[in-house]
């Protein structure tokens, strides 16, 4: 109102470059141009728990099953229906004629174990040896991947831009500043449907209080303001709590131009556009930008590390190794368990038996 009423010079501060109001001011060249972004929680490192199965997706490892099931009967089948046996008298109980051995045997061979007896006739040795490329291209390209998610941490993705943010909107809530420029923008722009659906399901801050900042760090609510605004909210709830809990979403949207006003028909207009010019030419409001904006600290410097530097691996890493072993062994233990039990009743019904006495 004062700039209007030409009661001030020069509002030498930064306003939003809106339309609404150029018939009643004049906006200056931008002095900057300002996006927002999305304040969401810091990607965690995800659970290790099954890190041994992560370097194939479930629909590989259900093709891998699927392999072993058929293969295990082909071999025991080839084997019993193949006349190579018969025709030199070699057909025995044991080997590939039992299928027990047929399963142990495919199971050694993906372990890269293989076993002490091959087959005599040709048809199982073709079934072996084709077997065993399977397995070299699966094992190789297990222990490649393995090493690489090892290697490399597994963090949580971030939500980054807005498309990203509907399609989460089932487990992730949102929201923005009551008095922000976008937000009135969003509210006039009903006919785009993805703009209409992302402004109806959005809340409305009128500051950012301690329980939204904790929503936030909880992972179940979005902030979306000014990058900048941004930059000295992370700054302030490091400082206050020594600890990087937030991030920033790549993606920068909702350009903004920051300008300074002036009272309609002012005469100093263009003097004032071509000296912001020659700042922007000469450095003078980058420099003073880096200068003033927040500087980078820890949280930026362990949010690059965290993408592109490897770790020494730990228990962590290996816990679902020994979850394995930990299974194993309880099996082992209910298997002997069963073989006991069957003992113990076969020896008994034996004896509930009356054999006949020979001298």
């Amino acid at each position: 109102d004062f700039v209007s009423q030409k009661r001030v010079f020069l509002a030498a501060a930064a306003f939003t470059h809106t339309y609404k109001h150029e018939n009643i001011i004049n906006y200056t060249a931008a002095i900057s141009v300002e996006p927002y972004v999305f304040l969401v929680a810091r990607p965690r490192e995800l659970s290790k728990t099954l890190l041994f199965t992560a370097p194939f997706t479930p629909a590989t490892w259900l093709c891998i099953g699927v392999s072993i099931l058929v293969t295990i009967p082909l071999l025991y089948c080839l084997h019993m229906i193949s006349p190579y046996y018969e025709h030199y008298k070699i057909r025995e109980q044991s080997g590939f004629h039992k299928f027990s051995n047929c399963v142990w045997y495919i199971y050694g061979a993906l372990l890269q174990q293989g076993g002490g007896k091959l087959p005599e006739a040709d048809s199982g040795r073709l079934v072996i040896g084709t077997w065993w490329l399977f397995v070299l291209v699966i094992v190789t390209t297990y222990c490649g991947n393995l090493v690489a998610f090892l290697t490399f941490p597994m963090m949580d993705t971030p939500v980054t831009n807005v498309n990203e943010l509907l399609e989460n909107k089932w487990r992730l809530s949102w929201g923005m500043s009551e008095f922000s420029t976008l937000h009135t923008t969003l509210q006039n722009s009903q006919d785009n449907p993805k703009l209409k659906e992302l402004y109806d399901s959005m809340e409305t801050h009128r500051d950012v209080t301690d329980s939204v900042v904790a929503r936030i760090r909880s992972g179940s609510h979005v902030f979306i303001q000014r990058k900048t605004t941004l930059l000295y909210l992370l700054k302030k709830q490091f400082q206050k709590s020594n600890s990087c809990d937030f991030s920033l979403g790549d993606e920068e949207f909702a350009e903004e131009q920051l300008s300074m006003v002036l009272a309609q028909g002012s005469a100093y207009m263009p003097v004032i556009n071509r000296e912001i010019g020659r700042m922007h030419r000469v450095g003078l409001i980058h420099k003073w930008l880096q200068d003033y904006l927040p500087k980078k600290d820890k949280c930026w410097s362990e949010s690059k590390s965290a993408q592109g530097t490897n770790h020494m691996v730990n228990l962590n890493d290996m816990q679902g190794s020994f979850f394995v072993l930990i299974i194993g062994c309880i099996a082992g233990g209910i298997s002997i368990s069963i073989e006991f039990c069957l003992h113990m009743y076969k020896v008994s019904k034996e004896r509930s038996v009356i054999h006949p006495f020979v001298s």
